[in-house]
């Protein structure tokens, strides 16, 4: 059964529903290319297998769907109008007298010959249908794509003004509402306008704008991580919480835009920017602010993970806007959202839910549990509230998540309980900025005035990895040492706890950042529910080895990945207890000769097996446990030895320098787990490959064994379903 797309409850035929949905053209986009590219590549493996007539239909489905996408972004309105869109490409594509329909040689000498038929065939029909495909794919980027149109009129301006320091700062989001009206024919039946403000940013950009709580002329707008073009669009990259202040009219009694008659926009605080991010990938290096950074002076700063929340004054008051488009915002809303949904249909169920099955976490009640945890937390901490109109960022840290469910979740929003209860956590003070010149100034100083706690720096990486910029000028820095150097943090940061902290910060004097995610938050932020079993057990493997002592809080910030984590971490766990016995009873006092021999022996069992699988994968199998000895562990055990040994010259060496020292055939071999779980084993991507063997032998064997009782969707789900059916298997052959 094919996946059903993400954006599929937008296309229904019933209209009535069109005012339930909300429409987002990035969202869109991104699902009919993955879409359609996915189709057309399986059409032609399909056309080389010999299946012509489920090629033809996989191509007719990418261009149904694309017209379909087209027709929702032409209109605007959530449901497809015309499903009988596309039937005259059908009947063309398989009329055997029309033009993609190329007919095959009557007689063919051989495969060769044949193949060779197939490829021309093909490429008759793909030369049909590609200037087709294309000439509706430039139309729907056309419409998808309308935000690029409108930003192109003043794109450069604003970036050249940020360059050259203008006061008053320029910004693209009130540029953008100004000049939006110039494309009208951009979207000419657009319905989504009314009681959602600016509705078109969601739609366009995929931004959300949402009133702030008591403050009903206060819009705080905030991009999507996973679907808002922040790479191309620079008014996506500035709403990371910025808040917009509404008034009736404007001075001179014109408005800015047909559709918004009675409204004028103006900045009432402007916290950060989005931060570019690099991951060690060669795509994202024209990405980074690289351009005059100055690397001699710049600052390294761990990244704590939690909520950012932005504290401003707005005249009257001081107030809060959030931002949540890291993967721990995202997961928590998700599991909040599923812990309303359950609470309801509990209530529905014992007759107490007024009908109602369920009920949606909207973006406005996610903000307002925000603002409720944040003030508990600041209540707890004891701080006072500052005396200067500045924006401040804080990253919000909760040690105990529970209480965003439990936070009231009633109709009236403005009853969120009591906001001078008090709740453990932490608040981080990340950034500062000035709200009248717009410029940004150093957290610490005003840490150390208000007694509230500030991201730590790193100066020691700074000085390893950064201090070689010295005596260059910034725009002298080799990009190959800008490599070097920040993947040398991005290793640093394995070191880093990835329930407590996602990476670094990279800011200069001028407040240009990079930001540094860590190797296994960037493995986490990438899982996904479907992702295939095959892929997720490594990936949790760099997840447990990271965060391997701290099990029951994973389990507890990340509820959904606690069976796999289980699962990979009990697997770890076995693992080492029979390295270790092994070593204990065959290696430990064997001299490095007699070592060695008995390695290869190992190996040379383990290479006998590798021969045997091709021929007889089952008969490989037989017993569901295969022994640790038939496995090539000679890297491993030569690893451990060699810990030893440096354990003995250590013990020798204290002797010598008149410490009391522990004799050497006393000192404990190093155990297995402690030593795949030890900085140098985490950097050695040889030793990780061969583990991912070791681990998933057994895993590998009973799947082989199932694969005819076990779909790999519910394999990928549930870790232990392997286990349950071999256990089964076993008691029903005894």
């Amino acid at each position: 059964m094919m996946c059903t797309p993400s954006f599929a409850n937008t296309i229904c035929p019933l209209r009535w529903l069109g005012s339930a949905l909300k429409l987002e053209l990035q969202r869109l986009k991104s699902t009919t290319y993955l879409y359609t590219s996915g189709h057309r590549d399986m059409a032609k493996k399909e056309w080389y297998r010999g299946d012509e007539r489920s090629a033809r239909k996989a191509l007719i489905h990418a261009l149904r769907f694309l017209l379909w996408a087209k027709d929702i972004a032409k209109t605007r309105r959530p449901f497809v109008e015309d499903f009988a869109a596309g039937n005259e490409y059908y009947r063309a594509v398989f009329d055997p007298s029309g033009p993609a329909y190329p007919s095959p040689s009557s007689s063919l000498p051989d495969k060769a010959a044949q193949l060779l038929d197939s490829k021309q065939r093909w490429r008759v029909l793909d030369a049909w249908y590609s200037p087709i495909f294309e000439r509706h794919m430039e139309e729907f980027r056309r419409y998808t794509n309308v935000y690029k149109a409108i930003s192109a009129e003043f794109e450069q301006d604003v970036k050249s003004q940020w360059t050259q320091g203008v006061t008053p700062r320029p910004f693209a989001i009130l540029e953008y509402l100004k000049h939006r009206h110039k494309f009208s024919d951009y979207f000419p039946t657009s319905s989504s306008e009314g009681s959602e403000p600016l509705a078109f940013l969601r739609e366009e950009l995929s931004i959300t704008a949402i009133p702030i709580s008591g403050h009903p002329h206060l819009l705080q707008l905030n991009h999507d991580g996973r679907a808002s073009p922040v790479n191309e669009s620079i008014v996506a990259q500035e709403c990371c919480g910025l808040v917009l202040k509404r008034s009736a009219r404007s001075p001179q009694g014109e408005s800015l835009h047909p559709e918004e008659t009675t409204w004028v926009y103006e900045i009432a605080c402007f916290p950060q920017t989005k931060v570019a991010s690099y991951s060690g990938a060669e795509r994202e290096i024209p990405l980074l602010p690289l351009d005059g950074f100055d690397w001699e002076n710049a600052r390294v700063i761990e990244a704590p993970l939690g909520i950012t929340v932005n504290l401003f004054y707005t005249g009257s008051a001081w107030t809060v806007s959030a931002t949540y488009n890291n993967y721990f915002a995202y997961s928590l809303r998700e599991r909040v959202a599923r812990a309303m949904e359950d609470k309801a249909q509990a209530e529905a169920e014992a007759g107490q839910g007024k009908g109602k099955q369920h009920q949606l976490l909207t973006h406005a009640e996610w903000v307002q549990r925000i603002e409720h945890v944040f003030w508990m937390v600041w209540h707890h901490l004891g701080y006072e509230l500052p005396s200067n109109a500045k924006c401040f960022t804080f990253r919000l840290v909760v040690a105990e998540l529970s209480i965003f469910i439990d936070s009231n979740n009633s109709n009236n929003n403005n009853d969120l309980g009591d906001l001078h209860t008090t709740v453990p956590g932490r608040l981080i003070l990340v950034a500062v900025r000035d709200q009248l010149t717009y410029t940004e100034e150093l957290p610490q100083p005003y840490a150390a005035e208000y007694h509230w706690e500030a991201a730590r720096e790193r100066p020691e990486l700074a000085a390893k990895y950064l201090a070689q910029s010295k005596n260059k000028q910034p725009a002298q820095v080799d990009i190959v040492w800008v490599k070097k150097a920040l993947r040398g943090l991005i290793e640093e940061s394995r070191d880093l706890s990835l329930i407590d902290y996602s990476g670094f910060f990279v800011c200069d004097p001028s407040f240009k950042r990079i930001k540094l995610p860590s190797p296994q938050y960037q493995v986490l932020a990438s899982l996904q529910p479907y992702t295939n079993r095959y892929n997720k057990r490594p990936m949790f493997l760099s997840i447990v080895r990271s965060v391997y002592t701290e099990r029951e809080r994973f389990c507890r910030y990340y509820p959904e990945w606690a069976e796999w984590f289980t699962y990979v971490c009990d697997t770890l766990t076995a693992f080492c207890d029979q390295v270790d016995q092994v070593q204990r009873t065959r290696l430990a006092h064997l001299p490095d000769r007699e070592f060695a021999l008995e390695i290869k022996a190992l190996e040379r069992e383990a290479n006998r097996q590798a021969r045997d699988l091709e021929k007889q994968l089952s008969a490989l199998f037989t017993k569901p446990h295969s022994p640790i000895t038939n496995m090539s562990l000679g890297k491993l055990y030569w690893a451990l030895r060699k810990q030893h040994q440096f354990l003995v010259y250590r013990s020798a060496h204290d002797a010598v320098a008149g410490v009391t020292a522990v004799d050497a055939r006393q000192q404990p071999y190093l155990e297995a787990l402690t030593y795949l779980l030890s900085h140098v084993a985490l950097r050695d991507d040889a030793l990780n490959k061969r583990l991912e063997g070791w681990l998933w032998k057994v895993d590998n064997s009973k799947s082989i064994q199932l694969y005819k009782c076990v779909r790999q969707r519910h394999a990928t789900h549930h870790p232990f379903l392997l286990n349950n059916h071999s256990n089964a298997g076993d008691t029903a052959n005894h």
